[in-house]
């Protein structure tokens, strides 16, 4: 055969073969792995991961020098003194409650050089072993709403560290290196003119807060808000997104497979998820509801603010994380600054939280706002029609979270005494004029 021959055969079957291929790739509809897509999904969804000890962290931090005391919120102390505590190894852990009348233990951490470490609920000692070092191999199932440390004559051996809780009103005690504890003790003292002169006010017998002595200025702010894309919450929230109808209602929209729905709320840019086919209860420990719940938000959108872990109630199966700003807590009678969580024994029962982030600040919305002093605001509580003191249990300077109503997509940021009372955060000035409601649940 000629070599035209040849070549005329090798272009024709060149020709073919280009042929057959466009073909396929004109008319094949790949496989795509469904596993690789989940993956992917997830990727996407735990952009904003938080670890255990950014979620479950303290609150405020008082240090008691003999008559004097002295308080902080600010983040940035906190975690800076945190960071000296984290590095600690916690070992002996003793149960020493029974060597304290009550009196004597309302008395336990103001004595001079002690300082307190406060959280805003009890935080299971068996969770908390993930952020700090606990070197006992068995731990005691309990919750600690405090750490206490105090200074020593001598820190040439191990010192006492205590885990309290002033509900219950029992003490652990844990022994620390002393050079450990001397750093944090030399610490506070370095840092103490940061912090605020405290009081401390008693409202009836047995019952005082430490409160700011003096009126502060606080500011206010304006934000513009972000909505969140709800999509990822629908692919998030349910097992097979595909088959989710989307339902137009008066409030916003309705998502549902036939069981599970998801309600958008455009009034409130709230987002509730419900699955009633969750319905048997069983109580989970609380090391383990927490830790369930902090995972269930990694796991589904993330946290979008600065969410802290604020309540958790053990009977209910419901875990509660409060948005903070300037380490201050927000609050908001719509649960806007809230993400609430209710477990069943197998899986997430109810899930409510906002679909909005806070976005920018509007410099002009800036403004100061004067806060009474701790008494101050003792005052005008205790005067209140209705109150009943025992009710009463605990309070606190807070953001007012609201919505502009000349433009709704700016929240507006006030600060205020706010006070719990039978389990509910309330804003005081709301309560000078109406009076306490004493039928919350």
């Amino acid at each position: 055969m000629s070599k035209e021959g040849i070549k005329s055969i090798v272009l024709t079957l060149l020709v073919i073969f280009s042929l057959v291929l466009t073909w396929s790739i004109w008319t094949n509809s790949p496989n795509i792995d469904p596993i690789n897509q989940v993956q992917y999904m997830e990727e996407v969804e735990i952009s904003n991961k938080q670890e255990i000890s950014a979620i479950v962290k303290p609150i405020q931090v008082l240090y008691h020098n003999d008559n004097n005391h002295y308080g902080s919120s600010s983040e940035e102390i906190i975690d800076n003194l945190m960071e000296i505590v984290n590095n600690w190894s916690f070992s002996d852990i003793e149960n020493i409650s029974a060597n304290y009348t009550p009196q004597e233990f309302q008395n336990f951490a103001n004595k001079a050089g002690t300082s307190e470490i406060i959280f805003a609920d009890e935080v299971p000692l068996l969770l908390y072993k993930q952020v700090i070092k606990l070197e006992d191999s068995e731990l005691p199932d309990i919750e600690f709403n405090r750490i206490v440390v105090k200074s020593s004559s001598d820190y040439n051996k191990t010192n006492n560290v205590y885990f309290v809780n002033t509900a219950k009103e029992y003490i652990y005690k844990t022994s620390v290196d002393g050079s450990d504890v001397k750093q944090f003790v030399e610490q506070i003292k370095k840092i103490s003119d940061m912090f605020l002169p405290f009081s401390s006010v008693e409202i009836a017998e047995g019952k005082k807060f430490y409160l700011p002595s003096n009126e502060l200025t606080i500011n206010s702010y304006k934000y513009y808000t972000e909505q969140l894309d709800e999509k990822e919450f629908r692919d998030a929230l349910f097992a097979s997104p595909k088959l989710v109808k989307k339902i137009n209602t008066a409030r916003g929209q309705r998502y549902t497979d036939g069981l599970s729905r998801m309600n958008v709320y455009k009034d409130t840019m709230m987002l509730s998820y419900i699955d009633p086919t969750q319905e048997e209860k069983a109580i989970a420990s609380s090391s383990e509801l927490l830790e369930r719940s902090i995972q269930f938000v990694n796991d589904h959108a993330g946290w979008e603010e600065n969410y802290h872990f604020a309540e958790l109630k053990s009977s209910k199966q419901k875990v509660t994380f409060r948005l903070y700003m300037n380490g201050l807590p927000v609050f908001n009678s719509n649960g806007m600054s809230e993400i609430v969580q209710v477990w069943t024994q197998d899986d997430i029962y109810s899930y409510d939280r906002p679909i909005f982030t806070l976005n920018f600040p509007v410099p002009t919305g800036t403004k100061e706002v004067k806060v009474l002093s701790g008494e101050e605001a003792v005052k005008l509580l205790v005067q209140m029609k209705d109150f009943k003191v025992d009710l009463l249990e605990d309070m606190a300077i807070g953001y007012q979270m609201s919505r502009d109503v000349n433009e709704p997509r700016l929240i507006i940021l006030e600060p205020t005494w706010y006070f719990k009372y039978k389990g509910v955060w309330q804003p005081l000035m709301s309560v000078v004029i109406g009076g306490v409601d004493d039928g919350l649940e």
